[in-house]
């Protein structure tokens, strides 16, 4: 009797099933629609997806980018501003920016160059006139790496805006569809952090790690990003970020950074391969080309 009750409850069940279905002209239920409703891309990740495979499909492009930072600490401020002039070739990776730097008031000019592995990098300053000096990506190299990532530096805030919870809307304004993140004073992950320390962090490198203890010290009061996609070609027009990242000192002291991106894109697909120098000396000293 037993084994009679347990198959008629099966039987129940798979006929339930497969009415919830319906036959073919029959009127869907409303179970069915919700569940169709609750898997459709909203707007906002449509746009995102849209704009991330944009970037993907760069076949190369000039980029006009300028980044500017401010640190306080301890009541010392310090100024960092950066325009470059980018130009970068997806396959083979090759990117070469002219940037000019001005810290505080002193101003200096250097050309930045990168195939993904190494930077090479070439002063103008007088000691420096005429060499190029070649350093490993995974080298501490400061605030040139804001140079050799300005290709990527969309893209990556654009995929971490979206993976942190980050609230995305979505406009359409000349001719543009213009997506605006914002993930400002959000409880972050440590995953979360450490992404975009390595996306901003001026004394880091994109492969940095951090310790769990370090990583609670950081919180981001500000992080907002900014895309434009052209509407018709579906090719990257610009993008302005603004994040504010603060670390509390283990005696209770705060530092701030402050910064700011803006970069603009032209000749999209219009760049050929850049070349890397042929001849360079080794800035570290056990480098190895891997």
């Amino acid at each position: 009797m037993k084994k009679k009750v347990l198959l008629a409850a099966s039987l129940v069940l798979v006929s339930g099933g497969l009415s919830a279905c319906g036959n073919k002209g029959e009127k869907s239920t409303g179970t069915v629609k919700n569940a169709v409703h609750r898997n459709a891309e909203s707007r906002e990740d449509k746009a995102v997806n849209k704009a991330l495979d944009a970037f993907s499909a760069l076949k190369g492009a000039k980029i006009q980018d300028t980044v500017h930072v401010k640190t306080a600490e301890r009541g010392q401020t310090k100024n960092v501003e950066m325009d470059m002039g980018v130009e970068y070739h997806a396959d083979p990776f090759g990117s070469k920016a002219s940037v000019t730097t001005v810290v505080n008031s002193e101003v200096s000019h250097s050309s930045v160059m990168t195939d993904g592995k190494d930077m090479y990098l070439q002063l103008s300053n007088v000691y420096a006139n005429g060499k190029t000096y070649r350093r490993t990506l995974k080298g501490q190299i400061g605030y040139n790496k804001f140079a050799t990532d300005a290709a990527n530096t969309a893209p990556k805030l654009l995929k971490a805006m979206k993976k942190n919870g980050a609230k995305i809307t979505v406009k359409n304004e000349g001719g543009e569809t213009v997506i605006s993140c914002d993930a400002s004073k959000k409880k972050l992950t440590d995953a979360q952090k450490t992404e975009l320390l390595r996306i901003t962090s001026p004394v880091e490198n994109t492969y940095a790690s951090y310790e769990k203890s370090e990583l609670a010290r950081w919180k981001f009061d500000e992080c907002k990003l900014e895309v434009h996609i052209d509407s018709d070609s579906s090719q990257p027009k610009s993008y302005t970020a603004n994040v504010t990242a603060v670390r509390t000192g283990t005696d209770g002291t705060k530092s701030t950074r402050t910064e700011s991106f803006d970069g603009r894109y032209v000749s999209v697909n219009g760049v050929g391969a850049v070349e890397m120098p042929k001849e360079y000396i080794d800035y570290d000293q056990n480098h190895t080309k891997k």
